[in-house]
């Protein structure tokens, strides 16, 4: 399995690719499109969070600063990109409707390339479909603003968009060389870490993940210390930018607690006290949510064992794939009935999956080292993984696709679908 592994090139499935370039971005295009006409100005939740998301930048394209006359938690670059936007096109909810689609179009666009590149198009193709579909119009819950168009809090959905574009920008240098590319996933680092402080981190840990490899692989192909250091420039970039706009109206000392006015509240013991904190990790009651998390994986396992055992067997036959994988869902669902498990605890085997997509990703990583195009498709799909994990922290016990899940469960969902879909299937 491991050997054959090693004959597949960068962004090459045997079988997947061999259909019309445009269907599947076609295909994509069309589900955005029906969901946006479904959901129409039906997101946000009137009562609860949304009102800063409208409120906040309003003020400050009136002219007033963030933190002195208007209170955040969260870092500055996201009220202050709905404040330009206010500026340039008027100051309503439509605005922020058109800026948010554009960022979730962004995402998807993001998506597709990486795993395109990285695996196939047919499950980049799907994984994007699973994105839309199940994160980017979510509406689960009776309080809304969990979804991409109108979130409870942009600093969540602008962060996760310069995640995934710094590590798709880190697998166009890796394959190019292009210093650009670096300099743009030093930015959209720089940029998360202006948003939230659970998303910078996962961010960084990502980046710091695709820093170490690299390190670790470097050949006389190319040297990785100039790009590092242009990454690094773009790191500093959008917080010198901030650091500068502020101090223009406030003294230095004031502006730097301002750039850094996202992380402040983690000095303070109470926020790690708070029940609504605890509840949402699942640490009220960790032992329970631990033991169903350990269920809802060993059942995720049983069904994946029998998948690939199945794929397995019939590789040269002539079995219908589609009425086999329709049969296996149709099976599934029966399991998930016979055995209560609702949808709303599905996604508590997220973690465990997501750890064993890590170790395999690693392994085979570790095995082609020495190929150039073994790194360029695996890398970023590691470092995507990392981010995924990362953001569970803040839900681990307790991860759900519902709720905050629909930003922090996402791409820990997609790497998995991808995983499934695009690798494994190579891999038997």
């Amino acid at each position: 399995m491991l050997e054959r592994y090693e004959e597949l090139s960068v962004g090459e499935s045997p079988a997947a690719d061999q259909s019309n370039p445009w269907i599947g971005p076609g295909l994509i295009t069309i589900v955005f499109g029906l969901l946006t006409l479904w959901s129409w100005r039906r997101w946000p939740d009137l009562l609860v969070d949304f009102g800063r998301e409208l409120y906040s930048p309003w003020q400050l394209a009136g002219g007033k600063l963030l933190y002195r006359d208007v209170a955040s938690l969260f870092g500055p670059f996201s009220q202050y990109f709905n404040a330009v936007g206010f500026r340039l096109f008027g100051v309503s909810f439509t605005t922020l409707i058109v800026c948010n689609m554009a960022i979730l179009a962004g995402i998807t666009a993001i998506t597709y390339r990486l795993f395109a590149a990285c695996l196939n198009r047919f499950t980049a193709t799907a994984v994007s479909i699973v994105f839309l579909a199940m994160f980017g119009f979510s509406e689960y819950t009776i309080i809304g603003n969990y979804n991409f168009i109108s979130p409870y809090s942009h600093e969540t959905t602008h962060g996760v968009a310069c995640a995934l574009l710094m590590i798709y920008a880190f697998q166009r240098w890796l394959q190019r060389g292009l210093l650009w590319w670096a300099f743009l996933a030093g930015s959209c680092l720089g940029i998360s870490l202006l948003t939230k402080p659970e998303i910078a981190m996962a961010a960084a840990a990502s980046a710091v993940t695709g820093v170490i490899l690299i390190a670790g692989a470097v050949t006389e192909r190319r040297c990785p210390a100039p790009a590092m250091a242009v990454a690094l420039f773009g790191v500093l970039t959008p917080i010198a930018i901030f650091f500068a706009y502020f101090g223009a109206f406030v003294p230095p000392t004031d502006a730097g607690r301002y750039v850094m006015g996202a992380w402040l509240p983690l000095f303070s013991r109470t926020i790690f006290a708070n029940i609504f904190y605890l509840q949402g990790m699942g640490l009220d009651a960790p032992w329970e949510n631990l033991a169903r998390m350990a269920y809802l994986a060993l059942c995720a396992a049983v069904f994946v064992g029998i998948a690939v055992a199945i794929d397995a067997r019939m590789r040269g036959a002539a079995a219908n794939p589609l009425r086999l994988n329709l049969a296996l869902s149709l099976a599934l669902m029966m399991v998930f009935i016979a055995l209560r498990i609702t949808w709303r605890d599905s996604g508590r085997a997220i973690p465990a999956l997501s750890f064993a997509t890590l170790g395999m990703l690693a392994l085979h990583l570790h095995r082609g080292r020495h190929d150039h195009a073994v790194r360029v498709r695996l890398i970023p799909l590691i470092m995507w993984n990392v981010l995924g994990l990362a953001f569970l922290a803040k839900i681990l016990l307790y991860t759900r696709f519902y709720h905050y899940g629909f930003a922090l469960a996402m791409p820990a969902t997609l790497l998995v679908v991808g995983f499934g879909i695009g690798y494994m299937p190579e891999m038997c």
